[in-house]
This record gives C-alpha cells, structure tokens and sequence, in this order.
C-alpha cells in the first residue's frame, strides 16, 4: 500500500496490492494532512486523503 514506482518509471498509489492511482505521475509525496503532491512535467497538483484527483497536474507551484 502507497506510493509505488511502476515499471515505467513513473509513480501512482496501491491499496491491497492494485493500483488506485494510476502510475502516470513522475513523483508522488505526502503533504499535509494526509494529502499527495503530484508531480507530471514540472506542473504540480493534488490528491486527497480519500485518493480522489483534486487538480490534475497544471500549476507551477502549490502552497498552503
């Protein structure tokens, strides 16, 4: 369970052994309160705790 590196390089999330998040993303962190930073081509953007896509990757940056 979590953040997996898939064979093709790029990151997603598993639960119980499958992929909730598919691995399209060149990294994945946790950050606050139990969210995910995603990364895909220096844009940036956020899952929720609950694995839902809040933005895909469009931002240069994401504070809070």
């Amino acid at each position: 369970n979590g953040i997996n590196q898939a064979d093709n390089g790029k990151y997603g999330i598993c639960k119980n052994g499958k992929y909730i998040i598919d691995p399209t993303y060149d990294s994945i962190s946790h950050s606050k309160n139990g969210y995910f930073l995603t990364q895909r081509e220096n844009l940036y953007g956020l899952i929720s705790p609950d694995y839902k896509v809040i933005f895909n990757p469009k931002f240069d940056s994401i504070h809070w």
